[in-house]
């Protein structure tokens, strides 16, 4: 699929480029009707083709192509930011808008022309091309304003679109739905900001793959080649910002200000300083991911919990494969290799986003049952009942805390700190998941990260947000799971 694709951006942007590497004789415009006698006087020069710029300007420009051996129609295929007039062997065939010394007498050409050669025109082997051109239409100063001028076979029976769009149109499907599924989760759920964020990223992914597909699938006038241009900078510096958003605030949010201002530097200095659109788009973009990588790999060095470094983790890899196809492939990266990354990865968020849906509703069910128990204890708890202490070993010291002592514990990073009615605070070092199996069934998780003795409960409390909140008797406030709210306020009314 890769390939293919590869072969529709080369076809659809003007197939191959027969003769890049060929010079090009170039000589100043004084006459728009006939092209000069003598192309080696004082004001010609011959350049690389690559280097033919009509930019603000109107010039001459001589080059030969070899003509195709084939009884089929033939056209010149003109792919370029300018308009011209097309002589053929000393015959002019045809023009691709209207070339002038100025705007006022300038008509914008297409960025991709084909002229159809006459019977005749063409002799065995190399053939003589000349331009004339100009560009007065231009807001960009482009390094390569010509693209490529080529002969090539005219086949009424090509059918390439429909095996090479194809696997293009997968991925902006693809890419919509992210978006919208994403989208409708920013909408229903909370907090909502992971799924804005990657929301933005599939827009963003959408709009470069369209900024990309434009001159594929559109003819369009040469000034719209820098709108399209800018575009893609655009959509490209502001992708690479947004994921280095998402990851910092997953893994560093401590760092966030500082982290951005770095990627948006080095994002601007990549737009500012590259030549070539292609080098600021694909370095716009690679700023952003390579900090976020750091922050991945720092994160993976001093993780403190195994679910932090898994995240870390994920992150590190998918960005080193977009940081690694950009350095290795960056004139395919942008037209080939991003989307189908993105494809991938998106794949693997909505895999993920899968799972966390049956981790939610497998934890709902336990909630349910905590709430059970809750009320059940509520209904019988006597406080004097007397209970095993909990033992907490640390630094070489063993210590006995009495569990009625014990007003809550909060989960930390894979540690609990552990908050006795006296005030005092310990850490230990197993997790809030691991004591929750421990403790003795007064203890009752109301939250992810919450875990409170029953027998000091004083009240329950409830926002308008819905949210609610148990009181202690220490004052202390303990947040309630949306879903074991009802059952709590229920049991304390």
């Amino acid at each position: 699929m890769i390939f293919r694709f590869i072969i529709v951006v080369l076809v659809a942007m003007g197939f191959a480029d027969q003769a890049l590497a060929s010079d090009a004789q170039i000589c100043p415009a004084h006459s728009t009707e006939t092209p000069p006698t003598d192309w080696v006087g004082p004001d010609c020069e011959r350049l690389h083709s690559s280097r033919v710029n009509p930019t603000d300007g109107l010039i001459w420009v001589r080059m030969e192509r070899m003509a195709p051996e084939t009884n089929k129609p033939v056209a010149l295929y003109i792919s370029g930011r300018f308009s011209s007039r097309v002589w053929i062997n000393g015959t002019e065939i045809g023009r691709n808008g209207l070339p002038g010394p100025d705007r006022q007498s300038e008509a914008p050409g297409l960025m991709d022309a084909q002229l159809i050669v006459p019977e005749g025109s063409l002799k065995p082997g190399a053939n003589d091309i000349v331009l004339l051109a100009s560009a007065h239409y231009g807001v960009l100063n482009l390094a390569r304003p010509l693209h490529r001028v080529g002969l090539f076979t005219i086949d009424p029976d090509d059918r390439y679109w429909v095996g090479t769009v194809t696997p293009i149109m997968v991925t902006l499907g693809l890419l919509l739905a992210g978006m919208v599924y994403f989208g409708g989760l920013a909408a229903i759920r909370a907090p909502r900001g992971d799924a804005l964020i990657l929301t933005g990223l599939c827009a963003l992914a959408i709009g470069q793959l369209l900024s990309e597909l434009t001159r594929a699938l559109w003819a369009y006038a040469y000034p719209v080649h820098d709108i399209r241009l800018l575009a893609i900078a655009g959509f490209s510096a502001a992708f690479g910002l947004l994921a280095c958003f998402y990851v910092t605030r997953r893994l560093r949010p401590k760092w966030l200000l500082a982290i951005m201002g770095c990627a948006t530097i080095l994002s601007l200095m990549a737009l500012w300083l590259r030549t070539g659109f292609d080098g600021k788009s694909s370095y716009a973009m690679l700023g952003p991911l390579c900090v976020a990588l750091f922050v991945s790999i720092w994160t993976i060095i001093q993780a403190r919990s195994a679910e932090q470094r898994r995240r870390a983790s994920l992150s590190a890899a998918a960005l080193t494969a977009f940081v690694g196809s950009n350095l290795m492939a960056p004139e395919l990266f942008l037209d080939v290799v991003f989307f189908y990354l993105l494809a991938g990865l998106l794949l693997a968020l909505l895999v993920e986003q899968a799972l966390d849906r049956s981790r939610e509703a497998q934890e709902s069910m336990r909630e349910t049952a905590r709430a059970d128990r809750l009320q059940l204890l509520l209904d019988q708890l006597d406080p004097e009942t007397l209970l095993p202490p909990l033992v907490i070993r640390s630094a070489g010291r063993v210590e006995q805390i009495p569990i009625n002592d014990i007003a809550s514990i909060q989960g930390a990073d894979g540690y609990a700190e552990i908050k006795l009615t006296n005030g005092r605070a310990i850490l230990h070092t197993k997790s809030l998941n691991a004591l929750e199996t421990e403790l003795p069934s007064c203890f009752l998780k109301v939250h992810r990260s919450h875990i409170v003795n029953t027998a000091h409960v004083r009240a329950l409390e409830r926002d308008s947000s819905g949210t609610g909140a148990l009181i202690l008797e220490s004052g202390e406030t303990i947040p309630v799971s949306r879903r074991i709210l009802p059952t709590v306020r229920q049991v304390l009314s």
